[in-house]
């Protein structure tokens, strides 16, 4: 069975990319994963937008109180999660398809207990991991 890996994404009024950075999860040649979207209070329509994907391996939650800093909410949402591995993304930027699928065959085959990954970024200053 492959590995389940949890994706926390940790988001506050990030709507303005918020489908791509989701859809570049979904996007993945390896989908043995889950999301799990936290709201960290966001005041624009960020958890509206995720909620519209009605899947089911996206956890969405709602910070219930004040906001946390990017820590402390990341710290929250691996609470929740189911994953062996995690993953985070944040909402204003990407994946490529096989980023998941790269780094669990390194993990697998090179005996390795953490993997990072370069980025690029484009000409509008956008970065892809």
């Amino acid at each position: 069975m492959k590995t389940l890996v949890s994706v926390i994404v940790n988001c506050f009024n990030g709507s303005k990319y918020l489908n791509r950075c989701i859809d570049s999860i979904l996007n993945q040649t390896y989908q043995n994963f889950e999301i799990v979207f936290w709201d960290n209070n966001s005041t624009d329509n960020s958890l509206e937008i995720v909620k519209r994907y009605d899947k089911k391996n996206i956890i969405v939650y709602k910070n219930p109180n004040e906001t946390l800093k990017l820590y402390a909410a990341r710290n929250q949402a691996i609470k929740l999660s189911n994953g062996k591995l995690i993953s985070f993304l944040d909402t204003d930027d990407y994946w490529l398809p096989t980023k998941l699928e790269k780094q669990i065959d390194i993990l697998n085959n090179q005996k390795t207990k953490f993997v990072y990954s370069n980025y690029w970024i484009d000409e509008k200053e956008k970065k892809y991991l």
